[in-house]
C-alpha cells in the first residue's frame, strides 16, 4: 500500500474514533482538570485525616517488603508486631496500590501514592461509569455529565481524601453492576460469569469490607428485580452463583484472615448520620455536617421522576441507598444492625455513595426522556465544580512527612520507643512525634498503633495497654521502650484544653504515666519539637529467659528469625519482644515448637536445640 494512502487512512481512523467519542474525551479531560486543579493549589490533596495518620505509612512500609521479597503479614514497627495482611484495610493483596506506588515514583516521590492511587481511580470509574450508562441508551453529553458527577462527586472526594479505600468503588461498582445486568439479561457463558465472580473477588482485596458488602447488597437487589422478569430464572440463579463461588475463591485469603482476627473484636455498628448529613447536602449548599453534594439537578431530577411514578429499578435502588443512608431514622439500619457481619459495620452515611450512584442514573434517565433538561446535566457538573473547588481549598494536608534529622535518626536507632503526643494533628512538625502510624514511614519502632478500630482493639493490644497503665515503668522496660518521645503536641493540648477538646481526653489519660516515667528518665536530646529521654534497664527484643543477655534477631513482614549464638545448655526458653498472637509458629529446622505468651503478652517459645535459628512465622490464616 503506498505510504501516502496508509496515511489517510490511519487519519481517518483516528479522527473516526476521537469524533465518535469526541464527548467522552472532553469530560475526560475535565474529570483529570479538576483534580489536578486541587492537587495545584493544595498539594498532597488527597493526603488527609487518616490517609496521613494511618494509611500512607503502612501501606508504603508492606510495598517495601513486597520489594524485599517478604509477605508482608505484620508490620513490625507498630505495636509489637501489628497484624496487616489480615486487616483487609491495607490493601497489600490488591494490585492497584502497587500500580498507585509506580506511578508515585514517576512522580517524583512516594509521598504521592494516595494521589496517583486517587487519579487512578477517579480515571477509571469515569470511564466505567460512562459506558454502562451508553449501554443503557443515555445520551452522550448526559452520560458524560453524569459519570464526571459521579466520580468527582463531593461525598467522593472529601471522604476519598480521609479514606483512600473509597475510591476503587468508584470503578467496582459499576463494573459489577453492568456484570451483573449481563448475567440477568444475555444468554449465560462461562466467560460471563468468571468476570463477574473476577471483578467481585479482586474488589474485595481493596481496603474495605464494608463498601464491598454493600455493592454486593445493591448488586444482589438488582439481580432480584431483573430475574424476576426473565424466562430463565433457574438458569440465571445458577449462574449467579457459579459467579458468587468464583469471587468467594479469590477473596478468601483474605476473607478468611480477616474474619479470625476481628471475629472476637467488640467492634459496635453507629449510627453516625442525620438528615441533613446524608440528604440535604444533596439539594442545598451546605457549609455543614460532611460535605456530600452531588448536585440537586440530577440527583432532584430523579426524586422527581418518582413523584411523577416512573418508577424502575434504579429508582427503588436509589432510594434503598437514601434510607440506608440515614441511619437508624431510614428503618434498614435497625435491621442490619442486629444482623451477623452487618452488625461490625460502622458509619451508614457510607451508603450515600450508592444512593448517589443509583439515582444519578435514574436522573439521567429521567432528564434524557424530557430532552428539554439535557442542559441541566451540564449546568449540574459546573455547579459541583465549584462546591468542590470551594470546599477543598480550606483543608490542607500536612504531606510531605516532615524528614528526621540525622542525629535523631542515628540516637533512635532501631530500639522501641514510646510517644507522648496528641492523636491528631497539633503543632508543627507533627508526624516526628511517632504517634499513630508514624513509625512506619520514618523505620522506627514504636510499641502503639493508630486507634483503628480493629488491631488496636485485638485482647492483646488491650492487654498491653492495660499493663502499661497498671505499672507504666516495669511495662515500657518489659516491653523494651529504651526511648521517651516528647512532642510539643502533648504539652499544647494540656495548655488549652478547650481549644483541643477532641484530643484532650486522650492525652489526659497518659499524664500519670508520665508523671511515673518522669523521675527515671533521662534527657538524651533535644529537637526544635520534641524531645528524646532514655529509659534504664530496657528488655532486650530477644533474649533467654531470666537474662539480659541479648540475642541477634532479624525481623520482616513474615516473621522473625532469632540466631542463638552464645547463650548456656540451660537457658531453654527464649522470649520474644513482640506480642504473641494468633498465627504464630516457632519452628527449629522441622521441628515446631511449644510457643505462648509470657505475663507480659510477649512471645515465649521453648527450645529443641541450641544449635539452629529460631524461626517464628506469622501466618494471617491458621487452625
Amino acid at each position: 500500500m503506498p505510504t501516502g494512502r496508509w496515511w489517510h487512512l490511519s487519519c481517518g481512523w483516528l479522527v473516526s474514533i476521537f469524533g465518535r467519542h469526541l464527548s467522552f474525551l472532553v469530560g475526560l479531560l475535565f474529570v483529570l482538570g479538576l483534580p489536578l486543579g486541587l492537587e495545584a493549589w493544595s498539594p498532597y490533596f488527597f493526603g488527609c485525616d487518616d490517609n496521613y495518620h494511618q494509611f500512607l505509612p503502612v501501606i508504603l512500609e508492606s510495598i517495601h517488603q513486597v520489594e524485599a521479597g517478604n509477605f508482608p503479614g505484620i508490620n513490625s514497627h507498630q505495636a509489637m508486631g501489628m497484624p496487616v495482611f489480615a486487616t483487609g484495610t491495607y490493601s497489600v493483596s490488591y494490585p492497584g496500590i502497587y500500580l498507585a506506588y509506580w506511578l508515585a515514583i514517576l512522580c517524583g516521590s512516594q509521598q504521592y501514592f494516595m494521589e496517583t492511587y486517587a487519579f487512578l481511580h477517579i480515571v477509571a470509574g469515569y470511564g466505567a461509569t460512562y459506558f454502562l450508562l451508553r449501554r443503557l441508551k443515555i445520551e452522550q453529553l448526559v452520560a458524560v455529565s453524569t459519570a464526571a458527577s459521579y466520580v468527582l462527586g463531593a461525598y467522593v472526594i472529601f471522604i476519598g481524601k480521609a479514606w483512600y479505600y473509597t475510591f476503587p468503588t468508584l470503578l467496582f461498582l459499576p463494573l459489577l453492576v453492568g456484570a451483573t445486568l449481563d448475567l440477568v439479561a444475555r444468554p449465560t457463558t462461562f466467560g460471563r460469569v468468571a468476570w463477574w465472580g473476577m471483578v467481585a473477588g479482586v474488589y474485595f482485596h481493596s481496603g474495605n469490607a464494608q463498601l464491598w458488602a454493600y455493592t454486593m447488597f445493591f448488586c444482589g437487589l438488582l439481580f432480584v428485580m431483573k430475574v424476576a422478569t426473565s424466562q430463565c430464572c433457574v438458569q440465571k440463579w445458577l449462574a449467579l452463583f457459579l459467579a458468587g463461588t468464583v469471587a468467594v475463591v479469590i477473596t478468601s485469603p483474605v476473607l478468611i484472615a480477616q474474619y479470625q482476627l476481628i471475629a472476637d473484636v467488640d467492634r459496635d455498628g453507629s449510627s453516625f448520620a442525620s438528615m441533613k448529613d446524608c440528604f440535604l447536602n444533596y439539594l442545598v449548599w451546605s457549609n455543614e455536617g460532611y460535605p456530600a453534594y452531588t448536585g440537586s439537578l440530577l440527583f432532584g431530577a430523579g426524586l422527581l421522576s418518582l413523584v411523577w411514578r416512573k418508577w424502575n429499578v434504579w429508582a427503588v435502588l436509589g432510594v434503598v441507598g437514601i434510607l440506608c443512608s440515614l441511619g437508624k431514622p431510614g428503618g434498614i439500619w435497625l435491621i442490619m444492625a442486629d444482623s451477623p457481619v452487618f452488625e461490625k459495620f460502622q458509619h451508614p452515611f457510607k451508603f450515600v455513595l450508592f444512593a448517589t450512584f443509583f439515582m444519578l442514573i435514574r436522573g439521567a434517565e429521567y432528564v434524557d426522556w424530557t430532552r428539554v433538561l439535557r442542559l441541566s446535566a451540564v449546568l449540574n457538573l459546573l455547579l459541583l465544580s465549584a462546591f468542590i473547588w470551594d470546599r477543598g481549598v480550606e483543608e490542607r494536608s500536612n504531606l510531605p512527612y516532615a524528614p528526621l534529622s540525622q542525629a535523631s535518626d542515628q540516637l533512635l536507632g532501631d530500639d522501641r520507643i514510646y510517644s507522648f503526643a496528641s492523636s491528631r494533628l497539633v503543632g508543627e512538625k507533627y508526624s516526628q512525634s511517632m504517634a499513630n502510624n508514624f513509625a512506619s514511614y520514618y523505620g522506627k519502632n514504636v510499641i502503639s498503633s493508630y486507634s483503628d478500630g480493629l488491631t488496636y482493639l485485638l485482647d492483646e493490644q488491650i492487654r498491653q495497654r492495660e499493663h502499661i497503665a497498671a505499672n507504666p515503668l516495669a511495662a515500657l522496660q518489659a516491653y523494651g521502650c529504651r526511648w521517651i518521645l516528647v512532642h510539643e503536641s502533648f504539652e499544647i493540648v494540656q495548655a488549652e484544653p478547650e481549644k483541643y477538646a477532641f484530643v484532650f481526653p486522650e492525652v489526659h489519660e497518659q499524664l500519670p504515666i508520665y508523671e511515673t516515667l518522669e523521675p527515671n528518665w533521662t534527657e538524651r536530646y533535644r529537637e526544635p519539637h520534641f524531645v528524646i529521654y532514655e529509659l534504664p534497664d530496657v528488655a532486650p527484643l530477644a533474649f533467654p529467659r531470666g537474662s539480659t543477655q541479648p540475642l541477634p534477631i532479624d525481623v520482616c513482614g513474615s516473621g522473625m528469625r532469632v540466631r542463638l549464638q552464645g547463650i548456656r545448655h540451660d537457658q531453654n526458653v527464649i522470649v520474644v519482644n513482640f506480642l504473641m498472637r494468633p498465627g504464630y509458629v516457632a519452628t527449629q529446622g522441622d521441628k515446631t515448637l511449644a510457643i505462648a505468651p509470657d505475663q507480659w503478652g510477649r512471645i515465649q517459645v521453648t527450645l529443641d536445640n541450641h544449635k539452629d535459628d529460631l524461626l517464628i512465622t506469622y501466618w494471617p490464616i491458621h487452625w
